[in-house]
């Protein structure tokens, strides 16, 4: 897999609303309001645990495809590594 940086030409924005309709538990108490690390903590791992299928019949092995998964988990989430894998 080659690792090419992205650039985009133009900035798509995506807006929406979110309503808690399940309780959220940390630990042994419910928290009232989630912060946004936790918001986006949880949709990356929804993210990964609903395109883990695309991506592993798209290649040849498991460790190809995590390192596929988190690519394109990067170029959508962003990343703290220099260059994502």
């Amino acid at each position: 897999m080659e690792n090419k940086s992205q650039s985009f030409a133009e900035v798509s924005v995506i807006s929406a609303e979110y309503e808690k309709i399940t309780p959220v538990l940390r630990g042994s108490e419910e928290v009232a309001n989630i912060s946004p690390q936790s918001f986006k903590g949880a949709m990356r791992f929804w993210w990964r645990a609903t395109n883990w299928g695309r991506i592993r019949k798209d290649t040849k092995t498991s460790g190809e495809a995590l390192k596929k998964l988190h690519h394109e988990e990067a170029i959508l989430f962003g990343s703290s590594a220099k260059k994502p894998n």
